[in-house]
């Protein structure tokens, strides 16, 4: 849901982030988007809000793997 919204808002050409700062951008959304909005990565850990719903988290943790992934191939 959150990639089709960026993918939109980029196709507008009307997103304020660089695409190296996309994945900041998702995140931040994504924590956005949770019964406490706003709260920072590091508390969302902490308060386990990945674990809500173990589809959902095992969607970010691959996510978050891809993301690290890519990022290595293109600087290695």
């Amino acid at each position: 849901m959150i990639g089709t919204l960026f993918g939109h808002i980029e196709t507008l050409e009307i997103n304020r982030y660089t695409q190296e700062d996309r994945a900041k951008a998702f995140i931040n959304t994504w924590l956005a988007w949770q019964k406490k909005p706003g709260m920072p990565m590091g508390q969302a850990i902490t308060a386990k809000v990945l674990r809500n719903n173990p589809a959902i988290a095992q969607t970010f943790v691959n996510w978050l793997n891809q993301l690290y992934q890519d990022y290595e191939s293109n600087n290695n």
